[in-house]
């Protein structure tokens, strides 16, 4: 009687020291000391809440992941060959662009307004500085839409692997030379519009209402419940919004109102080009998304009409012949091209030649 193999020996045993294995294995551990670092880093570096800097760890992680999934499935593979940077500057690109919108969400979860977040407790606020944040988050954006991503397309355009120019082909330094020459023309004419645009209409208006108050009266000191108070504080912050202001400026002599006053207050360098840039970045948004959104059911029903049909034997046969006819045109004129360089290399070009010919 045939002894019993053991399933394992008998499909045979999974090999864990396999390159994919290893390789698996040193990312999921990379991943892991990533999240861990960061946690701790934020953690105890910054103060910011363990579960809000985890949830952020794990969500770069992940957008990280899907983008690189998405560059790999439907980009060219041999783009991705021959220029790995630009993969990644197309998944760093796509990170950070998911990434600001996720902040907004992160802003409320920090809920970096509450008056407790002034004394530091991690109770009702997470501690971390948005304002930071948000300045690192905009100045990325902006250094990818005027400097990465135009030097990025640039050397995508100019490098050529294949001899179709006068039998030379682009190096990547050639490219690289000529990226740089187009970039230093951008880079001039964003600092020439961002530095014409800031000195001349570099100024916020908020529209404000304006109280002019006559001091000399003194209805305007006879009220004793407002004072002096640190709102900062829950207690003070309390103490403010309770105070009865019915009686501060209630005799119409005391004061005078101008409902068109304008507060003008001079914008920092670093904020204006970040209102720009999300200024012009909604009317990119708006047509952009809006065409997209248009033109979805137009292809969809173009799609439906150019959808693979079954032919009938009489048509198959009918295209297999114009098929073929094609191509030995194209073998013709394949031939005739080859016999007409040959036939010029044979003889003199040169402009010498040309006219003593003539």
């Amino acid at each position: 009687m045939p002894s019993k193999m053991p399933l394992a020996s008998a499909v045979g045993k999974i090999d864990d020291s396999s390159p994919l294995t290893r390789m698996k294995n040193i990312i999921m551990a990379g991943l892991a000391v990533f999240i861990i670092a960061f946690v701790l880093a934020l953690y105890y570096g910054a103060g910011v809440d363990w579960f809000l800097a985890a949830v952020i760890a794990i969500v770069i992680v992940l957008l990280f992941a899907v983008n690189t999934y998405i560059v790999i499935t439907w980009a060219d593979p041999r783009d991705q060959s021959s220029s790995i940077w630009q993969v990644l500057i197309i998944i760093t690109a796509l990170t950070l662009a998911e990434g600001a919108i996720l902040c907004l969400p992160l802003d409320v979860a920090n809920n970096g307004g509450a008056l407790a977040c002034k004394t530091g407790s991690s109770a009702e606020c997470g501690n971390l500085n948005m304002n930071t944040l948000w300045e690192a988050v905009i100045f990325m954006i902006f250094l990818y839409v005027v400097v990465i991503l135009p030097m990025a397309i640039f050397h995508y355009e100019a490098y050529d692997e294949v001899e179709i120019r006068h039998g030379k082909k682009t190096e990547n330094a050639g490219a690289c030379c000529s990226a740089i020459k187009m970039e230093i023309l951008v880079l001039i004419v964003s600092g020439l519009t961002l530095g014409l645009l800031y000195a001349f209409i570099g100024v916020a208006k908020v529209p404000v209402i304006e109280y002019q108050i006559d001091v000399s009266q003194a209805s305007v000191w006879t009220h004793v419940d407002i004072y002096s108070t640190d709102i900062s504080t829950t207690t003070g912050y309390n103490a403010f919004t309770s105070a009865d202001v019915s009686g501060l400026v209630k005799p119409k002599t005391v004061y005078d109102v101008n409902s068109d006053a304008v507060l003008a207050i001079r914008t920092s360098f670093f904020v204006y080009v970040a209102a720009l840039t999300g200024w012009i970045g909604w009317f990119v948004f708006v047509i952009f998304g809006g065409i997209g959104m248009a033109s979805l059911p137009v292809d969809l029903v173009l799609k439906y009409v150019n959808r693979p049909i079954v032919l009938s034997p009489k048509e198959l046969e009918k295209q297999k012949i114009d098929i073929q006819t094609r191509t030995k045109e194209l073998v013709k004129i394949g031939t005739d091209l080859k016999n007409t360089r040959e036939a010029a290399a044979k003889h003199k070009t040169d402009w010498r030649a040309r006219n003593k010919n003539k």
